[in-house]
């Protein structure tokens, strides 16, 4: 993608034509904040109470924790301006 703001104009200038779809985004966005970390909490809680504190408790978190991490470093790598 060579021009971001062009392509962010085209995108933005669909949704404020179509106001369904912009509500539908806001919902969506709604709905992921919402539903992903409880459905996380809902695993992790199943998880406890069916196995108790193991082995499999610590992958649920340093998998997620290490996936955070390597996805910070990768966006500001990203971000970073190039030499020319």
């Amino acid at each position: 993608m060579k021009n971001y703001q062009e392509w962010y104009e085209k995108r933005k200038s669909s949704l404020l034509r179509h106001p369904q779809l912009l509500q539908l985004m806001r919902v969506f966005n709604r709905m992921m904040t919402v539903l992903m970390p409880l459905a996380y909490l809902t695993l992790l809680g199943t998880n406890f109470v069916s196995k108790g504190v193991g082995k499999e408790l610590s992958a649920y978190i340093l998998v997620p924790a290490l996936g955070f991490v390597l996805l910070t470093l990768v966006r500001k790598w990203i971000n970073q301006p190039t030499s020319l």
